[in-house]
């Protein structure tokens, strides 16, 4: 389900992290590559979401498209959701970004 532009959530300063995972310490019992958003607070990394096997979809001047699978554990079993992340560098001075072009046509709305 594609969100309409005003059911996005509100942005968050995160950490992204795209890495390679060895399939002996997974169980997926495969290689695969996941990608992570940290909240970092001084010393202390919390994971606050996973996409596994991400993809680059996009890239623009001011973000990036990511698409990946979002596995949940609802009523006990497991649920597998194609999930997409749209990403866009900060400013460290803390001058908020410029709203994101939805024009184009990837980010539009249908």
């Amino acid at each position: 389900m594609r969100l309409q532009q005003s059911e996005w959530p509100r942005p968050q300063v995160l950490t992204l992290e795209v890495r390679d995972w060895d399939g002996s310490s997974n169980n997926f019992k495969r290689h695969m590559r996941v990608a992570n958003l940290f909240l970092i607070n001084g010393c202390t990394r919390q994971t606050v979401a996973t996409l596994y096997d991400p993809e680059l979809l996009m890239t623009t001047a001011d973000g990036m498209l990511i698409r990946g699978t979002e596995v949940q554990i609802l009523d006990k079993r497991t649920h597998e959701f194609v999930q997409m992340w749209l990403c866009r560098p900060t400013i460290y001075n803390g001058a908020p970004l410029k709203p994101f072009d939805t024009s184009i046509p990837a980010f539009g709305q249908p």
